[in-house]
């Protein structure tokens, strides 16, 4: 309808992260991926406004968790954005940031480095 799902990718879903930004769609567009109902509460808890931006590489096998999590936590919260940058097209980042791996996480210009699921970024923004 328009709407905005709070996930945008900005580069060229391929590679490993083609299958993170189906999966994306796929939550936002059918049942979606399994979520406890203790996840999925702890996500719609979340209050306020919340950026975050993905850091990833398309040969990096372990930013898709990151991703796919991220993205979960955007199609199920209306207050959650998701950016996702393919490091190899914005390296401003990259310099910016000082990032020397990926996946990468900024929030509140913190960074965190590493793959992460609903879990471990609801204790991060949470």
């Amino acid at each position: 309808d328009g709407t905005s799902l709070g996930f945008r990718f900005h580069g060229v879903p391929g590679g490993h992260e083609f299958n993170s930004f189906i999966v994306t769609l796929y939550n936002a567009a059918g049942p979606g991926q399994a979520i406890s109902e203790e996840q999925l509460a702890a996500v719609k808890a979340l209050s306020g406004r919340k950026k975050l931006q993905v850091v990833i590489s398309l040969s990096c096998t372990m930013c898709p968790e990151l991703v796919m999590a991220a993205g979960r936590l955007a199609v199920e919260n209306d207050g959650i954005e998701i950016d996702v940058f393919d490091i190899n097209l914005f390296p401003e980042l990259r310099e910016q940031y000082k990032i020397m791996s990926v996946p990468c996480l900024i929030y509140n210009d913190k960074i965190s480095f590493g793959k992460k699921n609903i879990d471990e970024l609801l204790q991060l923004i949470g």
